[in-house]
């Protein structure tokens, strides 16, 4: 029995190994390298192309190129589009290749289009610091564009020709803190489109066609440091405009289209340092407009069209130290417009701009010489220097001018009479006999010569009289000598205008060539009517 059961246990041992494949080290190590291959295979994320920054296709539509090939080791690519490129294209899914980028260019060359922020592209790069989108043909920036990146912390998106930001474009970004929106073609700014942005510092919106910007637009900014809203065509801002803004330092409005500043326009900017407004089309300021500007250091207005300024203008920042007023209209700077910061600008740290304006040398000004014999800034000192003014001639004595054109009408009398007795002794004509009997002689002929000789030598004495306005230097006229307008009908110490200015209500028909009144001319007229008849009185009786 036990010999039967070993037997077949034999025969069954004997029919396994006849039913095995021999052992061969070659065999085994073929399929060794087969699983290892399946594996690496298994690992890959994608095919057509297998790692971002490897494709080798000159027809592909995108090129990236990397600091390095490695799987995942890439911190920084630059991608270039060569062709139209659609959202679904496989490109895209090849970012998972490289999650741990960092840094991230895409730019168009030629006139090819990217039509779309590549938010698929964007998602799996959870380390992504800078994103940079150039010379692309995106119009609109859609919401929640950046994939809500929670470690981006500057967007440049310049040149684009984007025109919409709908709600929430640019929103849920945690991390961000540079925002670049240059030289693109928004029109308008809406509420809502800057959302839970909480670290955003810098918000450059320059070159752009901003006309309008709605109430509360950057209420979410609330970090925000420097805004930059230059070179657009923004005509109208209130306080609801920066509301929110409670922390700005910087805020740049240069090169638009602004003409008035009402009351409290910035009162929201509490902590703002710098406020640019040069090369608009200001014409008026509220007296307030200034108000609530606790902390302003640097205030330029120049290239403007300034008059005059409200008397309490500065009394809102007595902390300006940096006041720039240059090429405007301005006809006065009076001690009440400069007084709450006059004492700043006597230290050596302050800046003074005022060159290039239209001042009238009177008494107004004359607080520049005092400012100028005390202060310690040189700068200031230099610019007051170079002060320049008119006299204003409404102010000047109509007969000084008078009295000259009366002497030389008379010079001019004389000179007619020899004149014409010189001519006829040339022609061997008896001078006293002969105007004797010239009564036929047409009295015109006389009239229109004199006539034309006095207008010329006339426009020579008012022409001469005119070089007492050239510009002067204001601090070589001693500040004594200083004449004091009439007195002044409005509460920002303004010039007089011809509106305002009794002289110019009454100007005649002849126009105000002379600077003077309807009595200044009747004077004129009848100065030369006497003249006139005296003159023909003397060729008559030859007296």
């Amino acid at each position: 029995m036990h010999r039967n059961f070993r037997i077949l246990f034999v025969i069954c041992i004997c029919i396994y190994l006849s039913t095995c494949t021999p052992y061969s080290p070659s065999s085994a190590a073929t399929t060794g390298r087969r699983k290892s291959k399946d594996h690496y295979v298994e690992k890959l994320p994608s095919r057509a192309p297998q790692i971002l920054c490897q494709n080798d296709d000159p027809t592909a539509a995108i090129h990236c190129f990397c600091n390095t090939d490695v799987f995942n080791n890439a911190s920084r690519a630059e991608c270039f589009v060569f062709s139209n490129v659609t959202e679904d294209n496989p490109i895209w899914s090849t970012f998972t290749t490289q999650v741990n980028m960092m840094e991230l260019i895409i730019t168009l060359r030629s006139d090819k289009k990217l039509c779309f922020v590549p938010t698929e592209a964007l998602k799996p790069l959870r380390r992504l610091k800078k994103l940079t989108i150039k010379y692309a043909s995106i119009t609109e920036i859609h919401s929640y564009a950046f994939a809500n990146s929670s470690s981006v912390r500057e967007i440049t998106i310049s040149r684009n020709q984007i025109e919409v930001l709908a709600p929430y474009a640019i929103a849920h970004l945690p991390s961000l803190e540079i925002l670049t929106l240059d030289k693109n073609r928004l029109s308008e700014l809406n509420r809502n489109v800057f959302y839970d942005l909480p670290r955003l510092q810098n918000l450059y919106i320059s070159e752009n066609n901003l006309t309008v910007i709605h109430d509360n637009a950057f209420n979410h900014l609330g970090a925000l440091h420097n805004l930059e809203l230059d070179r657009n065509a923004i005509g109208v801002v209130t306080r609801d405009t920066f509301a929110g803004l409670s922390a700005l330092k910087r805020l740049d409005l240069s090169f638009n289209r602004l003409t008035i500043l009402g009351d409290l326009t910035f009162a929201e900017l509490w902590s703002l340092e710098a406020l640019i407004l040069e090369n608009n089309e200001l014409q008026v300021i509220s007296e307030r407009a200034f108000d609530g500007l606790t902390q302003l250091k640097q205030l330029t207005l120049k290239k403007n069209y300034l008059k005059a300024l409200p008397n309490g203008l500065l009394e809102g920042v007595p902390t300006v130290n940096n006041l720039d007023l240059r090429h405007n209209q301005l006809q006065t700077l009076t001690r009440e417009n400069i007084q709450p910061i006059f004492d700043t600008l006597r230290n050596t740290s302050s800046f003074l701009y005022i060159e290039q304006n239209k001042f009238i040398c009177d008494c107004r000004l004359s607080w520049m010489h005092k400012l100028r014999n005390e202060t310690k800034n040189s700068q200031v000192r230099n610019v007051l220097d170079e002060v320049t003014c008119r006299f204003n001639r409404v102010n000047n004595d109509d007969e000084s001018i008078q009295d000259k054109i009366t002497i030389t009408s008379s010079v001019m009398r004389n000179h007619n009479t020899n004149g014409i007795r010189n001519s006829l002794n040339d022609h061997n004509i008896d001078s006293d006999a002969d105007l004797e009997n010239m009564d036929d002689m047409e009295e015109d002929d006389y009239d229109d010569n004199f006539e034309q000789n006095t207008k010329v030598a006339t426009s020579f004495v008012i022409s001469s009289d005119h070089n007492k306005h050239a510009s002067k230097h204001l601090l070589n006229i001693p500040p004594e000598t200083l004449p004091c307008p009439q007195p002044i009908k409005f509460p920002t110490g303004a010039p007089n205008t011809a509106l305002h200015t009794p002289m110019y209500k009454d100007t005649n028909f002849f126009g105000p060539s002379f600077g003077s009144s309807w009595s200044s001319q009747s004077s004129y007229i009848l100065v030369l009517s006497f003249l006139l008849i005296s003159f023909i009185h003397h060729i008559v009786t030859g007296a």
